[in-house]
């Protein structure tokens, strides 16, 4: 997984603009829309705002489908019954949260995203203003199965 180089980013990030600049992470199977940091950059407009989460459309072999969007702080305990429509291209979030939630596992080979995803819930769960969603899609990410990808299951990047 790319998580050794995104804690690098985070933390160059942290280092050179402090705790209150803001993280976006984009895959290699995604794509955002031209507004997309803007968009997120609006939605955050309380100081307690610690993530933002916009929408995600699914492109796949079959076409193309909508997850819905939080408008609500996801819980915890959601990402492991189900995906409440965040993933890591579509969460933007203040490089102080990250490093409180002690970034990116570097040890797992996948679901980063939702591992990390689970330690924000856990930490940022009490304060309703620290969660924004844009409620607009404008992240793409593409499902389809025989689209070549370094996260692929079985991928020689991922053994």
């Amino acid at each position: 997984s790319s998580t050794g180089n995104w804690n690098t980013g985070i933390l160059e990030a942290l280092s050179t603009f402090g705790g209150d600049c803001w993280v976006a992470i984009l895959d290699e199977d995604d794509e955002w829309h031209e507004s997309h940091v803007e968009t997120c950059l609006k939605s955050s407009t309380s100081q307690e705002c610690q993530w933002v989460v916009s929408g995600i459309v699914r492109m796949g072999k079959t076409g193309k489908s909508k997850d819905p969007i939080p408008d609500l702080i996801p819980i915890a305990k959601d990402f492991f019954t189900t995906n409440p429509g965040v993933q890591g291209s579509n969460l933007f979030v203040r490089c102080e949260a990250l490093l409180k939630a002690g970034l990116f596992d570097e040890k797992l080979s996948s679901t980063t995203d939702r591992d990390l995803c689970i330690r924000l819930s856990d930490i940022l769960h009490d304060v309703d203003s620290s969660f924004a969603s844009t409620g607009e899609y404008t992240v793409v990410h593409y499902a389809d199965p025989f689209r070549p990808r370094v996260s692929k299951y079985g991928s020689p990047a991922k053994i």
